[in-house]
């Protein structure tokens, strides 16, 4: 389209406010890149949303090039005087038109800026750091939001009077507010908290007063677990049934519809990236979403709550805003620029050059100017809609962070309130898709049709690490024998391919098996573990240090042990122990802090960290803390309690670990170079530099093993996350936003029993783990590695040895922990004689614990989730089992076996 023609089209949609054709254009597609709507191929939902159906794969239809409009070079500063007008004296506002509200974070105020002349009519101290603004239908109140995830409150501030009028109290993180179209109500998106556990998020119902008479919390949620939502925007739209309520999950990639009479979902859209705006287009009856990470403007259909085309943006987005019916504006801070969206137009994205760091905009009533907050030089740039350019700027103070367009009002009314409804009906609270299990019951699975759950290799004894070769071989560790072991041709080999002296304290062992991305070439095993207290060979005792070495195959035996990684700090417990190569080629590996919580703040130890090494030990140069004095080089994140295991995204390779919390909450985190992840004592508590989690789960679970699905077999799984947990033994599944794979959308538990470690097997199945056996699942019509059978003579073969002498007090005291559906003692041999048996609950219903074998019965009363009971016992050598005696509960797994030898 000629320039002077798309100028003056433009112009006429801004100026005339221009209704929208009776053409249907909603499904023309373009941009650069503008793709046809949906997700990406392969991903269907975790749950199928209500209302909409799955979505078709997104398709790139064309390149759109974005055209900068020549105002000044690109990031420089704008050759325009700036107005630095005092403000007026305390008065009341003078009529007029309209006002710009120019909040700022720094500053905690809000200036009222005549935009005409560029004076500062008002300053207001809100008292908090502003980076959101509502106005009120009344024209009379605007209301002001921070991101602090402490509060619970938002401030209201009198455009009369032109003061802070006062604080409204909700809760969990107030971000942003919409109004319904008959100005009766108001819809807060509450963003949840820092906290642990963190609050979840909300959408919260008001009237005018920013009194809340019901709210609907947002997203689907596994008991137990708290997804990182961020509502951070919400908008309100007409559809097919009325008024629809948007609310954007920052955190989540996700956008959520719901009706905005009962607070009814109606659907749950994954936009991808971080959407961090929204903006309601009734003329084209469109809600656009704008997302980070993946650089969009996402267009959703207001009738079908489906996405109908993508826009490619030139980078990274701030915020937008629109006239209905006419383009909308997007701030791009890292380019200093300012872009022009025309929706249904395969005309290129417009860039405006501004500088100086935008990162806010609004617009004029009528669509002819539009205004851009500039946080690097604290000034409000003015830009003409019809001809594209900057026309002039004026300062408006300190670090400006927002701006919006309000009605002056002409005059103090005699009620500055919108009446609330005669009976408001509390909207009704949404329930999650999985639902808590019942105190005698165990919680749903969600297995997909056609597919089947089994053993791969029985009587496996605790397999932790897991390995599959190039030519289909599994290689896993025993944790507390040391021993490597080799299944091939569906044969559990009966020569260990290799076995190392490891301590059997309740965290130590054989933790980490890796092949080389070369192994096919070089043969190269690596293995992490915890020798015993002075380097023996012999397996049991209290914990030495951890090593990495390297091992060689050759013919299914490891030879020529090199050391990669010597003398790494360990303890009783919190050891890691998970190894990764990364895309880069580089050997990440994981230790916990060791039982030494200050360690993970030390830069100068290993303990509490995720390291980064060359595959024979060596730095790389690019580390993040490579010479500097007293910082081990080896470190890439730290601030970590028990990073148990990571895995690294195969589409984005982002690294994502899991955390073993204390008492309050595990985590999952997205590992960055040189990120400091909080441990100790700061928590989720709200403190510079720190990197927050994506997921808490509270109680804890005890989070294990990690890995992505990368197989064939089941493409409805296609690159989701999986992880056990070891307190509740189960195999969860999380689905991530699509495109940008970087925030979770949903979770549930698809299979009960995995506790210790999950891997992609090479035939497509998936393989997990518990401390007696490596299972799979898979589609029951697929080719699979063919399975082990049970061997009946292993349990001879590998009768327990009586323990070594010198057996120390301690090796009487047995820890046994309960929780659904689980039964783990600490230790699984002790001497005769005199032993102490601690059992805690930490699992979500009653328990208790029994002793019985050679002619011993006791028992311990029923104790609650977080009681503890102990039990003093004399036992003669043999052979006992320990169970929780509640009935049913043994049954489902609550069962172990304890050998007590010697005399």
């Amino acid at each position: 389209m000629p320039s002077a023609r798309r100028v003056a089209i433009l112009a006429l949609l801004l100026l005339a406010a221009v209704a929208s054709s009776g053409t249907d254009t909603r499904d023309v597609v373009r941009g650069v890149p503008r793709q046809a709507a949906g997700r990406p191929p392969g991903e269907p939902p975790m749950v199928p949303p209500p209302v909409v159906a799955p979505l078709p794969p997104l398709v790139p239809v064309g390149a759109r090039t974005p055209t900068t409009i020549p105002a000044a070079p690109p990031g420089a500063p704008l050759p325009l005087p700036a107005i630095a007008a005092p403000a007026t004296p305390a008065a009341a506002l003078p009529s007029g038109a309209e006002l710009l509200a120019v909040g700022s974070r720094k500053g905690q105020s809000i200036a009222l800026i005549n935009p005409a002349t560029g004076a500062q009519l008002r300053r207001i101290d809100v008292g908090v750091p502003v980076v959101n603004l509502a106005a009120a239908p009344d024209g009379q109140t605007l209301w002001a939001f921070d991101d602090n995830p402490g509060e619970g409150d938002f401030q209201v501030v009198d455009l009369v009077k032109g003061e802070r009028q006062g604080a409204r109290r909700l809760r969990n993180g107030p971000r942003a507010a919409a109004f319904s179209s008959d100005g009766l109500r108001a819809f807060v998106a509450l963003g949840g908290t820092n906290e642990a556990p963190p609050a979840p998020a909300a959408l919260s119902f008001v009237n005018a007063n920013g009194d809340e008479f019901g709210h609907v919390d947002i997203g689907r949620q596994v008991p137990g677990v708290q997804l990182r939502r961020q509502l951070s925007a919400v908008v309100t739209a007409a559809g097919q049934s009325g008024d629809a309520v948007y609310v954007a999950g920052r955190g989540s990639g996700a956008v959520w519809a719901l009706d905005a009479g009962s607070g009814k979902l109606l659907a749950e859209i994954e936009v991808g990236g971080g959407p961090l705006a929204l903006l309601a287009d009734p003329p084209r009856r469109h809600v656009y979403a704008i997302a980070d990470t993946t650089d969009e403007l996402v267009e959703i259909d207001a009738d079908t709550q489906r996405i109908v085309a993508r826009v490619g943006l030139p980078g990274r987005p701030a915020a937008a805003a629109q006239v209905p019916g006419g383009p909308v504006y997007v701030v791009g801070p890292d380019e200093g620029e300012l872009w022009v969206v025309v929706p249904d137009d395969p005309a290129p994205v417009q860039r405006i050059a501004l500088g100086h760091e935008p990162v806010g905009v609004a617009l004029s009533r009528d669509g002819s100017k539009v205004y851009v907050a500039n946080r690097a030089d604290g000034t409000v740039a003015v830009v003409d809609a019809a001809t594209q350019r900057p026309t002039r700027t004026f300062a408006v103070g300190d670090d400006p962070t927002v701006v919006a367009v309000i009605g002056r009002p002409t005059a103090t009314p005699a009620a500055t309130t919108i009446p609330t409804p005669a009976a408001p009906t509390p909207t009704p609270t949404i329930v999650a898709s999985a639902t808590a299990a019942p105190a005698e019951g165990r919680p749903e699975e969600h297995l997909l049709p056609g597919m089947v759950s089994e053993t791969f290799v029985p009587d496996a004894a605790f397999p932790v690490p897991m390995a599959f070769a190039p030519d289909q071989r599994l290689f896993y560790g025993e944790r507390l024998t040391g021993k490597i072991r080799v299944v091939a041709n569906g044969r559990l080999l009966p020569e260990p391919f290799y076995s190392f002296g490891v301590s059997d304290d309740p965290e130590t062992g054989l933790l980490g098996i890796v092949l080389d991305p070369a192994f096919a070439q070089n043969h190269y095993v690596y293995a992490y573990y915890t020798q015993v207290q002075g380097g023996g060979a012999q397996s049991g005792g209290p914990n030495g240090s951890n090593q990495v070495v390297r091992l060689t195959d050759v013919g299914n035996k490891g030879t020529n042990l090199t050391r990669i990684l010597r003398d790494l700090p360990s303890g009783p417990e919190h050891n890691a122990g998970t190894m990764r190569f990364g895309p880069d080629g580089k050997l990440y590996v994981s230790i916990g802090d060791c039982q030494c919580a200050g360690a993970s703040q030390d830069l100068g130890t290993p303990s509490g960290k995720i390291l980064r090494v060359n595959a024979d030990g060596s730095i790389p140069p690019d580390n993040p803390f490579v010479n500097q004095p007293g910082k081990y080089p080896a470190v890439w994140a730290y601030g970590l309690r028990n990073p148990f295991s990571f895995d690294f995204h195969p589409v984005t390779h982002a690294l994502f670990a899991d955390e073993n919390g204390p008492g309050d909450n595990d985590e999952l985190n997205v590992v960055v170079r040189g990120g400091n992840y909080g441990w100790p004592p700061s928590g989720f508590q709200n403190q510079p530099g720190l990197i927050d989690p994506i997921a808490v789960m509270n109680p804890t679970i005890g989070p294990t093993g990690l890995t992505f699905y990368t197989g064939d077999q089941i493409p409805e799984w296609k690159n989701d996350l999986f992880y056990c947990d070891w307190h509740q033994g189960q195999l969860r599944r999380i689905r991530l936003a699509a495109g940008s794979f970087d925030r979770i959308t949903s979770e549930e538990v698809v299979k009960l029993g995995c506790s210790v470690n999950v891997v992609t097997g090479p035939d497509g199945a998936l393989y997990w783990s518990d401390p007696n056996g490596i299972y799979r699942i898979r589609r029951a019509s697929a080719p699979a590695l063919p399975a082990v059978a049970p061997d009946p003579t292993r349990a001879t073969a590998t009768a327990t040895p009586a323990l070594p002498a010198g057996t120390r007090a301690e090796d009487r005291d047995v820890d046994v922990t309960l929780s659904e559906w689980k039964l783990v003692p600490s230790r699984t041999r002790v001497p005769a004689g005199k032993i102490r048996l601690t059992a805690e609950n930490v699992g979500v219903t009653p328990h208790a614990l029994q002793i019985v074998g050679q002619g011993v019965d006791v028992s311990t009363p029923v104790f609650n989730r977080g009681e503890g009971r102990e039990v003093d016992v004399d036992l003669p050598p043999g052979a006992y089992r320990l169970i929780c005696p509640i009935p049913g509960h043994a049954a489902q797994g609550m069962a172990a076996e304890l050998q007590v030898v010697g005399g």
